[in-house]
């Protein structure tokens, strides 16, 4: 059989796609010796800029196309910004699939990327998320808050699906972001000027409950929707959100809730704290 010397086909891999300026992006990290490591500045190696990945990913899925053994551990983390704001910011972000990431994504600047811009990066990011703090939760589970917003309007994109209780402020309703419903509830502080909330993701049967139940039904259905799930758990001053961090819950009470909450964020501003005094002790900032 004669070989005609034409290649063979080659197997057509992911192929690129426009990425809309409203999609979210997730950087993947690590922590080295406590400190985070997420690239901000492209290595003379980094021909494509730096890479991401489309999608809002927890930290172990972040991981996975990242690092090929092992499992995700509390090292893992991963932040997140949208194309568009990347793009405002004057970074190009270009879909650029491989075979392992069909998600892949590369980030670039046509100009310097000097230090100047690389805190405009860095700046486009979120805090970032760690792999304890996730639950185990995909991403898509979780309300997207932000800050300044009001607790019981969290986001510009959340609108309002039905009020559930209310004392001068609303206390407690169903919500919704990107088609998805999500249950706030104030759960300590609804008199004080600082104050706890939870976001809840809630299926068809709940929300069935939650808008049917009056009285101590409709309190003891709220309590069920904040059980076995990842909540989004935020505090509030002066009715506008401050921060926020997931907390998984398995069966607690709102004031339970509340307590794991606090012990959560004081070991996340302790972190945050120290940070900053090692940024205080550099010989840039100490003259």
């Amino acid at each position: 059989m004669s070989n005609s010397g034409s290649a063979p086909d080659q197997p057509t891999g992911p192929q690129p796609r426009e990425i809309g300026d409203d999609e979210y992006l997730s950087q993947y990290g690590s922590r080295q010796g406590g400190k985070p490591l997420f690239w901000s500045r492209p290595r003379p190696t980094d021909t494509d800029g730096l890479s991401a990945t489309i999608g809002r990913l927890t930290p172990a899925e972040a991981r996975k196309p990242v690092r090929m053994t092992g499992a995700a551990t509390s090292d893992d983390g991963v932040r997140y910004a949208r194309a568009g704001d990347l793009r405002a910011k004057g970074f190009e972000v270009t879909h650029t699939p491989s075979r392992r990431n069909k998600d892949h994504t590369s980030i670039s600047h046509a100009g310097e990327w000097d230090a100047t811009m690389e805190g405009t990066f860095n700046e486009s990011w979120s805090d970032p998320l760690w792999h304890e703090e996730s639950g185990g939760a995909t991403m898509s589970d979780q309300l997207r808050p932000q800050q300044g917003a009001r607790p019981w309007l969290p986001a510009y994109d959340v609108t309002s699906r039905l009020l559930l209780n209310e004392y001068n402020i609303p206390l407690a309703g169903l919500i919704d972001q990107d088609d998805v419903t999500y249950l706030y509830v104030c759960l300590m502080g609804e008199l004080e000027d600082v104050n706890i909330w939870a976001y809840a993701l809630v299926d068809d049967a709940e929300i069935g409950l939650l808008t049917s139940l009056t009285g101590d039904d409709l309190a003891a259905a709220i309590n069920g929707a904040l059980t076995r799930r990842t909540l989004v758990v935020a505090i509030a001053a002066d009715h506008e959100l401050v921060d926020w961090i997931p907390v998984r819950v398995d069966a607690a009470e709102p004031l339970e809730i509340a307590r794991s909450f606090v012990k959560q964020m004081r070991r996340r501003w302790d972190t945050i704290r120290m940070e900053v005094e090692d940024l205080e002790r550099q010989p840039e900032l100490a003259s």
